[in-house]
């Protein structure tokens, strides 16, 4: 999942990420803190470990880098569910270069979520900055919306996610 989600609570999560171009297969896993500090304010901590497999050469494992953040609850509905979070994260170089790591970044969003009937609709709209590392001088649009179905026990969702680079490689 990609979508930010809003709400301030305590959570545990594991995320897994996947992505496979021509030449490298790269995998990430992570465990995500959440907690809450007051009603409205909550603090994360997410360390991910990379495994990075090249086609030509040997595979890599290691630790990716540190992402810390904060999220501030800005607006809650009286009359209906819904809510509007803004955050930012900080991503510090603690990994290694060899998995793609070892890079300072920015992120900030905004998030907000409803209910609409039984569906679950999150949004989110951030911009990242690169500072150093691999991402220097890299700048990243990025909206997304995810919808679930919420069942007993799951919620089967689908996501979109938009990502628009402002500049780096190519210069947008």
């Amino acid at each position: 999942v990609v979508t930010i989600s809003p709400g301030i609570n305590r959570e545990v999560n594991g995320l897994f990420d996947h992505v496979r171009d021509a030449g490298t297969t790269l995998t990430q896993t992570s465990a995500r803190l959440q907690y809450p500090f007051t009603s409205w304010m909550q603090l994360s901590v997410e360390m991910p470990v990379t495994f990075l497999d090249p086609e030509s050469g040997s595979g890599r494992t290691n630790a990716g880098d540190l992402i810390v953040g904060g999220q501030v609850n800005l607006w809650t509905a009286r009359v209906w569910p819904a809510q509007v979070d803004a955050g930012i994260e900080v991503t510090l170089p603690t990994g290694s270069p060899e998995v793609l790591a070892g890079s300072t970044a920015v992120r900030s969003f905004v998030a907000a979520g409803t209910k609409l009937g039984p569906v679950d609709l999150i949004g989110n709209i951030s911009y990242f900055w690169g500072i150093d590392g691999r991402v220097a001088d890299t700048q990243l649009f990025q909206p997304s919306v995810a919808a679930a179905y919420p069942l007993r026990w799951i919620a089967p969702f689908a996501e979109l996610v938009v990502l628009k680079p402002v500049r780096g490689d190519g210069d947008g």
